[in-house]
């Protein structure tokens, strides 16, 4: 999603507890953003741990800062906050411990509204300056849409959550002129469903019509679409990016 953003002229911001990742990554970005030239934007890392509100309002007050210090990528706002922090948490039902819900409920569901919460002066401040709407964007999953076939009651039921929590935050900044959308992914490769794909990934995909799990470019697509003018009449909507696996008879 930032790598998409970068590309197309956005200048991003990025966060991680990785402090270290997080900075590799945006190095990464900033060199692919050289090589493309004027038209690119550019990336800042600012690492934390999002999984608690304080967390949170330390990445808001450093953009904060830096659009106070003159830094002329920020003193127009935020347009876009994805949301996208995750974690997940497999057992058996019989040993599902109360731990699991308190890790996944915190990172997926209320990182989600602390981040909108806090960067929401920004975002009105961004709506404000373009004559636009901010967009801000949620990452649910289809796990929150049907139950799963893996035992991962605090994720799906997280999903779910977030689904629900968007809807309710579009239709309270509305009237700010913020957007919120939610992507329902299906199974995408990543470190957090590396073991998973390991382990079921030709069970996962026997059940994705399309026939293969989503990729960078399908990502970016979306973001770029629900980051712009070509989603301005769009609030509150859920949209499976899934392969067509919601439309798969699982019975």
């Amino acid at each position: 999603m930032a790598q998409g953003l970068v590309v197309n002229g956005a200048h991003v911001i990025i966060t991680s507890r990785n402090a270290k990742q997080c900075d590799m990554t945006c190095d990464l970005l900033n060199k692919m953003a050289q090589t493309i030239g004027a038209n690119a934007g550019s990336c800042l890392s600012i690492p934390t741990d999002v999984a608690t509100e304080d967390g949170c309002r330390f990445v808001v007050s450093k953009i904060q800062e830096l659009a106070d210090s003159g830094d002329k990528r920020l003193q127009g706002g935020v347009h876009i906050l994805i949301n996208n922090a995750g974690t997940n948490w497999a057992e058996s039902i019989e040993t599902y411990p109360d731990s699991a819900w308190d890790k996944v409920l915190a990172l997926n569901v209320k990182s989600v509204f602390h981040m909108t919460k806090h960067t929401l002066p920004l975002l009105k401040k961004a709506a404000e300056t373009s004559g636009e709407t901010s967009s801000v964007i949620t990452t649910g999953s289809i796990n929150g849409v049907c139950a799963p076939n893996l035992e991962t009651y605090a994720y799906s039921t997280s999903k779910a959550a977030v689904h629900h929590l968007t809807k309710h935050l579009a239709d309270r900044l509305a009237k700010e002129r913020i957007r919120v959308n939610c992507i329902a992914l299906g199974i995408v490769p990543t470190k957090m469903t590396h073991e998973t794909l390991e382990n079921f990934g030709e069970l996962i995909l026997e059940n994705v019509p399309l026939g293969r799990a989503g990729s960078a470019e399908d990502l970016t697509s979306i973001v770029l679409y629900l980051g712009s003018k070509a989603s301005s009449w769009m609030t509150g909507a859920l949209l499976p990016l899934d392969g067509g696996a919601l439309i798969k008879s699982h019975i």
